[in-house]
């Protein structure tokens, strides 16, 4: 299970930076006080191979150049300007769920079921006018990924993915609690900033996971 200290560490850093984590129903008044909000929506997708004791919507039998053996689970990570969940900024004519879907084929070119409310984790607001969602992604049951399909070679562009254990998460964690950077290599062993909201997101989720499974 998470460490409860780590958690509140992280909710007190995202106050000390006028950052706020919301639940559904205070995602839903803010959108419907703010005109046009910017809106970010990224995903989070547990992969495991695990045959039993299923949760809906968090198995993701994975089939790249490798298999993924390991029966905890395991938590997708692209690579951007620094590591983190999928996802990007949700366009005027979309939805908060279809703009999680498209991101996810635009990116990973994964074609995914699109999240409902109840796969909702949790939003921070970043300013009065912005707000990054995060969902829980029903992915399919077997897929190969790619980032061919994202080929706008800017800042924003997938460069690459990769499979970050819940061991990891838990280090991760723990560095930046102690004043550390948490870093990933990149595919040339080149250290690489991680996204640390997403990344304590994703160490949320791992939580929910486990316990779902246990």
């Amino acid at each position: 299970m998470n460490d409860p200290s780590l958690l509140q560490w992280w909710v007190d850093e995202l106050k000390s930076k006028g950052a706020k984590l919301l639940n559904w129903s205070e995602l839903q008044a803010l959108i419907a006080s703010v005109p046009v909000p910017k809106i970010t929506v990224k995903s989070c997708i547990v992969m495991t191979n695990r045959q039993k004791n299923r949760p809906p919507g968090m198995i993701f039998v994975l089939n790249p150049d490798k298999d993924v053996r390991d029966d905890l689970g395991n938590v997708l990570f692209v690579r951007k300007a620094g590591w983190g969940e999928p996802g990007g900024t949700k366009v005027e004519n979309e939805t908060m769920h279809e703009s999680a879907k498209s991101e996810i084929k635009e990116e990973i070119n994964l074609d995914i079921a699109e999240p409902t409310d109840q796969d909702f984790i949790c939003a921070i607001q970043t300013t009065p006018d912005h707000i990054t969602v995060y969902f829980n992604v029903v992915p399919p049951k077997t897929g190969r990924l790619s980032v061919e399909n994202d080929r706008m070679f800017t800042e924003y562009s997938v460069k690459e993915w990769r499979i970050v254990t819940f061991e990891e998460l838990d280090e991760l964690m723990k560095m930046k609690n102690v004043g550390q950077k948490p870093t990933l290599n990149d595919k040339h062993r080149n250290p690489v900033r991680i996204f640390y909201d997403d990344l304590a997101i994703a160490w949320l989720h791992k939580d929910a996971f486990l316990t779902k499974t246990t």
